[in-house]
């Protein structure tokens, strides 16, 4: 095991130096050691973490195996929503690990840390952008609700939030993206629409 994972290090390392080295021949890319070095992070990560829970992630891909043909419409569109939405926030993976270039996302305004004081414009425009913020995570909500009719409002409202931390946490990292706690809320408050929507709606 560990001659196998020092040459899948090896092997990524080597995959991100030579991206890198490719990105030479386009003139509109940019090289970067932050994200050789970021990528080699990421390697590094992911030998930890199979080295840790490999047994239980096997375990897990089995049974969804197992479970797959029982698995419900809402729970594909959930995993595909999610995956789409989560890839959407994170492009486009102008990854850096460099101090000084998080710092200029906190002084260029992109590092939010006060929920709803990064919306400008009139009354309507911030209601706008609140709104729309709130019905982009509006199916991820609904979805999770009818996927998982039974769980507990606490443990629904807890992954949802999650989730939503999540995101902005891998924003972080992401140059040109702003990481802004105000997704957070929104997706909290998309949370208790749809858990009284869906309510409403059983009731009927």
């Amino acid at each position: 095991n560990t001659l196998l994972s020092l040459f899948i290090m090896s092997a990524s390392v080597g995959l991100a130096m030579g991206i890198e080295f490719t990105q030479l021949y386009f003139p509109q890319r940019t090289v970067s050691i932050n994200d050789i070095l970021a990528e080699s992070l990421g390697a590094l990560g992911g030998i930890v973490l199979y080295a840790i829970y490999g047994t239980q992630f096997k375990q897990f891909l089995l049974g969804f195996a197992v479970a797959r043909g029982q698995a419900s419409v809402q729970f594909y569109l959930l995993v595909s929503y999610s995956s789409l939405f989560f890839i959407y926030n994170i492009l486009p993976l102008d990854l850096t690990l460099s101090p000084v270039e998080l710092y200029d996302k906190w002084q260029d305004g992109r590092l939010v840390l006060v929920p709803f004081s990064s919306y400008r414009g009139s009354t309507v425009e911030v209601i706008y952008a609140i709104l729309s913020d709130i019905a982009l995570w509006l199916p991820i909500t609904v979805l999770r609700l009818l996927h998982k009719p039974q769980q507990r409002s606490a443990a629904f409202y807890s992954h949802i939030c999650l989730f939503a931390v999540s995101v902005e946490f891998c924003q972080l990292f992401v140059y040109s993206r702003i990481t802004d706690v105000s997704d957070i809320f929104c997706a909290l408050i998309a949370a208790y629409l749809a858990s009284r929507t869906v309510a409403r709606w059983r009731k009927n």
